[in-house]
């Protein structure tokens, strides 16, 4: 028997806690996003990438509301590692395009670069395309040793 009691007043806090946030979350990036499609006057590179941030988003908030459905369903194997990759891809991704905005801001302010939109694909496999490759190796399990 593990030591996570589901029903005890603390942990029900923190589920509850983690779906507000969860959904929040969702909502914004949703928001976001719609922004970004349907106002074409404020489409701009900057405002690209903080829609491929809120893409990310997504996948992490939802991997965060199905670790609720895995704790009530023990045994789930399947479900357990969709969740995993959610967290685990989203996560990673988040971080990769906050890093790709501040190299973005720093290019632009520091070094006078204007030049973001030919390096975009780059941008896309480094904030994408890693996460992807990290999740599905865990996801497999596996490992460069």
């Amino acid at each position: 028997m593990s030591d996570f009691d589901l029903y005890n007043s603390q942990n029900k806090f923190l589920i509850i806690l983690t779906i507000i946030s969860a959904v929040f979350s969702i909502t914004g990036s949703i928001l976001i996003i719609s922004t970004y499609i349907f106002f074409k006057k404020i489409r701009n590179y900057a405002f690209k990438l903080v829609m491929y941030l809120s893409i990310s988003d997504i996948f992490l908030s939802v991997g965060n509301l199905l670790a609720i459905v895995t704790l009530k369903q023990e045994g789930d194997q399947g479900l357990c590692k969709l969740q995993s990759f959610l967290v685990n891809f989203g996560g990673l991704s988040s971080i990769l395009w906050t890093s790709v905005i501040a190299w973005n801001i720093y290019a632009a302010t520091v070094l006078s670069q204007r030049n973001f939109k030919q390096k975009n694909k780059k941008f896309l496999l480094f904030g994408y395309g890693l996460p992807l490759l990290m999740s599905v190796m865990e996801l497999f399990d596996l490992t460069f040793l």
